[in-house]
């Protein structure tokens, strides 16, 4: 148990300390992926488990050979594979884990702050997906914080809650659709959940939509840029500074989508040179995966994460359990328009996930030995 502690907050902190410039990202790559397999190695994975890994490895080594891609990008998918699979077998998970690596991405982030705003040209879609991050790596200290006491959990609540504002309030200003739209998106699905607006099945139609409507959405809005559609129902989303609904995302979508017809099963590559952008910018988590790695590639990692929102919704009616839900589900809606899972920030975005796997695993554990957990375990509730 030390030792995956151990990996997991090195991992957070090395984030850090790369952000500063001390290391090059190829070295916070290797040590990110030799941390996430010793995780999965650890997390006991199963027969099925095992022939996924297999299979990716075999799949990342033809894309390798036929394609321009970077070693770097396909550890990149390997580490994402293998934390999510972890995530799955997360029976190792404790409230420790959880504080430490929230209040390490929470420096992580206040840091990536200040190297946007010293920049002469500050990307303000930047700084809201970084404020809507910096909400995800906050909430799980909201219920951590729940277990002080006295002037401790006073101090601590109102440098939280002075944290949030701030963050809404940047997420408001900077014209983050995306990030503004998933926040929202997040307090709509509690509601939802809460009230019982949404039966099981209705539910779990809508969690699959999250997960894999990504890319039927990237494809939708690129047929209709590509026939000169004008989508009347989305013009009130266009942006001031371009012509396209957003913001140019219309014209990589569609190119992206003409690369994957070419080879859809390794992929295009993550070094392609796109016409429509000056670098490979996808703006979309599943066209990022699909686009650039093939299709098998992207089954497997979304597959895997659908799985997990298996795992965690029939546990919804605990509270805790439905705040993180909601916010991974929200994390899945700005993928429709960044991509979330492979940018710098895709662990951060994995905490609620986290948090919601502990709960659903501290609660199955309640009700098979209620005795056990009360002696043994210090709840969070």
């Amino acid at each position: 148990m030390s030792v995956i502690s151990f990996l997991l907050i090195f991992s957070f902190i090395f984030t850090y300390v790369v952000s500063v410039g001390y290391f090059s990202n190829d070295i916070l790559t290797i040590v990110l992926f030799l941390s996430s397999f010793i995780l999965y190695y650890k997390s006991y994975p199963n027969a099925r488990q095992n022939i996924q890994f297999a299979s990716l490895i075999l799949l990342l080594t033809l894309n390798y050979i036929f394609t321009d891609s970077g070693i770097g990008g396909l550890l990149n998918i390997l580490t994402i594979f293998l934390f999510i699979s972890s995530v799955n077998n997360s029976y190792w998970i404790t409230e420790r884990i959880i504080r430490y690596l929230s209040i390490v991405s929470l420096f992580c982030l206040i840091h990536f702050y200040s190297i946007y705003v010293s920049i002469d040209t500050v990307n303000t879609n930047t700084l809201g997906l970084i404020s809507y991050y910096l909400i995800l790596s906050i909430m799980p200290l909201f219920i951590v914080c729940r277990t002080l006491s006295g002037f401790r959990r006073f101090i601590s609540f109102s440098i939280l809650i002075i944290c949030s504002i701030l963050a809404i309030l940047i997420i408001l200003f900077s014209g983050c659709r995306s990030a503004l739209w998933g926040f929202m998106a997040s307090i709509v699905m509690f509601l939802l959940i809460t009230f019982k607006l949404l039966s099981n099945k209705l539910l779990n139609i809508l969690t699959f939509c999250l997960v894999f409507g990504g890319g039927a959405y990237a494809a939708l809005n690129a047929y209709l840029f590509n026939n000169n559609i004008e989508a009347s129902f989305l013009s009130f989303l266009r942006s001031e500074e371009k012509d396209y609904v957003f913001s140019g995302r219309e014209a990589i979508w569609a190119e992206l989508l003409e690369l994957f017809y070419k080879s859809p099963i390794i992929g295009s590559g993550n070094h392609l040179t796109l016409m429509s952008f000056e670098s490979v910018a996808c703006h979309n988590s599943v066209l990022a995966i699909t686009c650039l790695y093939g299709l098998p590639i992207s089954l497997i990692i979304y597959i895997s994460i659908w799985k997990i929102t298996q795992r965690i919704l029939p546990i919804t009616h605990n509270v805790l359990i439905r705040i993180f839900f909601c916010s991974f589900c929200s994390n899945m809606i700005v993928g429709f328009y960044e991509s979330t899972i492979v940018d710098d920030f895709r662990f951060m975005t994995i905490l609620p996930l986290l948090m919601a796997i502990q709960l659903v695993n501290k609660e199955k554990h309640e009700n098979s030995n209620p005795l056990h957990l009360h002696r043994q375990i210090q709840p969070l509730l």
